[in-house]
């Protein structure tokens, strides 16, 4: 890590502590779907966790009492100098919520690539705490088949490991891009990774996207199968515009 991204992460540190917490951390909208799922779920992605734990989403998972609490990715970033607030959110998450399930997205390993946050000794941490770590691995919580998928850089690269998940009534994923290769035996995709396109027009109607494939956010239907894609409840790097934040209780 060279000695001027040392400096622009202390700096960003150091005024996200300053700011008062409903400058740190805006709204969230809590959005409500029914997918079918038999179980009451809380869909988080994209928590982009910095200095401070996100109690606001803890008290989200506390009002909502979820069966099953899901973040798909990008947990924390290149801008997370206390790990120990994504543990801290994580400890909330887990006390509100009977099973907690993570799946990375593409910032925890750009973390590691950087030198800033071991990818390996976190996902130890977390699963320490009761969290269920999911990389191309699926479990049964109370025979509801929940699989995850580890990050990839190129869409493609998913079809194998989806062909050796088999079925599963709901994958986690943090891209969309994940979803065209997704089999029909799993029914339900839950992702994340776009922010909606963070920067939109008035309505959050988003003006580009980092999808392959042009997903932006909400309800997908493509042969048998949908996907939710949330606009995610953080961000790397602020601001959002007409783009608010957003988390989903699935049922």
């Amino acid at each position: 890590m060279t000695r001027r991204t040392l400096l622009k992460l202390g700096a960003a540190a150091a005024l996200t502590a300053a700011l008062p917490a409903s400058l740190a951390e805006p709204p969230v909208e809590v959005e409500e779907r029914s997918l079918g799922i038999r179980r009451r779920m809380l869909v988080i992605t994209d928590p982009h966790i910095h200095a401070r734990p996100r109690r606001d989403l803890v008290r989200i998972a506390e009002a909502v009492k979820p069966d099953i609490t899901v973040i798909a990715g990008d947990l924390w970033d290149q801008w997370t100098l206390r790990f120990q607030a994504v543990l801290d959110t994580m400890e909330g998450l887990r006390r509100a919520s009977r099973w907690l399930v993570a799946v990375p997205g593409n910032h925890e390993w750009s973390a590691y690539k950087a030198g800033l946050i071991n990818y390996r000794e976190a996902v130890e941490a977390l699963e320490s705490l009761g969290a269920l770590y999911l990389r191309d691995d699926k479990v049964s919580l109370s025979g509801l088949l929940v699989a995850g998928v580890e990050w990839r850089w190129k869409p493609q690269r998913y079809e194998e490991p989806l062909k050796s998940l088999g079925e599963a009534d709901v994958l986690v994923a943090h891209t969309p891009d994940v979803f065209p290769h997704t089999p029909s035996r799993i029914p339900v995709v839950l992702a994340g990774h776009t922010h909606g396109g963070q920067i939109c027009l008035p309505g959050a109607r988003s003006i580009a996207t980092n999808s392959s494939y042009g997903y932006t956010w909400g309800l997908y239907a493509e042969n048998g199968r949908v996907m939710l894609l949330s606009r995610g409840a953080g961000e790397m790097t602020p601001p959002r515009v007409f783009c608010r934040r957003q988390v989903h209780v699935v049922s």
